[in-house]
């Protein structure tokens, strides 16, 4: 480890932890793998306290928090739970923004990357390693955060696990992921 940089726990409890959106309050919520949980990091007084705010949900591995809403993505359902660091203690069933997904939980867990116009970019893996995927797979959608309309942004990708917006602009430019397995993106290059 490079002088000047330590590794602690942030904090305990937090089982299967996936991807991480903090709060505007200074909430640090987490999705989980097949647990089903969601998370809350919340700080009293220096000392962390976990709790978990959401149960039985379908691998809700991705999360965003845009204008005091937290959005959670499981398998097969984007829901929106607004006003959610002022209720923690009952989130309730939330409103579900975009359900066009297909079920399947191979390569079907999805995580959020947004977009400084509230577009949400969701990966859809195929179901399967070697193959030839159907048509509604292996693509990137954009998803409206408040309308829940949708559009591909873009195909032949296989199993994308994360994903970046530029923070200094918010704007993707081209989607670029992280992947598992084979490259997820190509760029052809003439040397005429």
């Amino acid at each position: 480890m490079p002088p000047g940089f330590k590794i602690e726990v942030y904090a305990p409890g937090v089982l299967q932890a996936r991807q991480m959106a903090w709060g505007d309050k200074g909430t640090l919520f987490v999705g989980s793998f097949d647990l089903g949980n969601v998370y809350a990091i919340t700080d009293s007084g220096g000392k962390k306290e976990v709790k978990t705010i959401l149960k039985g949900l379908s691998m809700p591995t991705g999360l965003a928090f845009r204008n005091g809403a937290l959005y959670v993505i499981a398998i097969d359902k984007l829901r929106k739970y607004d006003d959610a660091e002022a209720n923690l203690d009952h989130l309730g069933e939330g409103k579900v923004v975009y359900d066009d997904m297909p079920s399947y939980a191979a390569h079907g867990w999805k995580y959020l990357a947004a977009d400084k116009d509230g577009w949400f970019y969701v990966p859809f893996g195929p179901p399967f390693n070697i193959g030839i995927p159907p048509t509604s797979l292996s693509q990137i959608r954009r998803v409206d955060s408040q309308t829940g309309n949708a559009e591909v942004w873009a195909l032949g990708v296989r199993n994308s696990v994360g994903g970046d917006v530029d923070p200094r602009t918010g704007n993707t430019g081209s989607p670029r992921t992280r992947a598992t397995g084979s490259a997820t993106t190509c760029r052809a290059t003439s040397s005429t």
